[in-house]
């Protein structure tokens, strides 16, 4: 019997990864997906580009890149773009209506991802960043947020 990883038809999702999904490679453009690697009883998380695993170095140049580094980042940049009172205004009512959240109770950002188990805070980002774009060789992130004004919310949603 195959392990279950090599199955086909079956996936294997890793919760610990904040940014799964919207993070994208800066030199081809192609998805980075999430990985770990075991040393001396540690667990390293890091964030690699599909393309140079399926294709090779000589295609994408992009090296595998430290996960809690890019989530900080994220997650800072979610704290500072929710400071102004429009994008937070959108934020609060989207929280509302999405998930009968009371915002008011949080006054900032900070307060309501502290409140957020793993599961929420990656949900969380989904509903607020379009994409993360990592430009290794100019040594940036690139952050794009949805326009939550625009966002319709659905029934299977608000049952998630």
């Amino acid at each position: 019997m195959k392990p279950r990883h090599h199955q086909p038809g079956v996936l294997i999702h890793n919760p610990d990864y904040l940014v799964r999904g919207t993070l994208r490679c800066g030199a081809c453009q192609g998805l980075m997906t999430s990985a770990s690697t075991r040393r001396d009883g540690r667990v390293f998380r890091y964030y690699r580009c599909t393309t140079r695993d399926k294709w090779g170095k000589k295609v994408c140049p992009m090296k595998q890149l430290p996960a809690e580094a890019i989530e900080t980042f994220v997650v800072d940049q979610l704290k500072e773009a929710f400071q102004n009172k429009v994008r937070r205004a959108a934020l609060d009512r989207y929280l509302i209506r999405g998930l009968g959240w009371l915002p008011s109770a949080f006054p900032g950002f900070g307060e309501i991802w502290a409140a957020l188990n793993l599961r929420n805070r990656q949900r969380l980002i989904r509903l607020l960043v379009a994409e993360v774009v990592i430009e290794e060789s100019e040594g940036t992130l690139r952050i794009r947020l949805r326009d939550l004004e625009k966002l319709e919310f659905s029934e299977t949603e608000a049952s998630a």
